[in-house]
């Protein structure tokens, strides 16, 4: 699914940094304004360990004034 998301956007002129991680564990060393989890993304999430490691990291690259967006 990434090769086939990275192969539409250079086809459309989009410039991406793609990065590739467990959801439970990564630094990308910066904060964000937004951060979004699309197309029930959580379910992949299947204990509420996992999804409490999520949440950290998530927290913890999120701006002062940061929103997690989910569906």
């Amino acid at each position: 699914m990434l090769q086939e998301a990275k192969r539409k956007a250079e086809s459309q002129g989009f410039r991406i940094n793609w990065v590739e991680a467990d959801g439970r564990n990564f630094d990308l060393g910066r904060r964000f304004a937004l951060i979004i989890t699309p197309f029930n993304t959580l379910q992949f999430f299947r204990d509420t360990a996992a999804l409490g490691q999520l949440f950290r990291c998530v927290k913890s690259h999120l701006g002062d004034e940061g929103r997690f967006v989910f569906d």
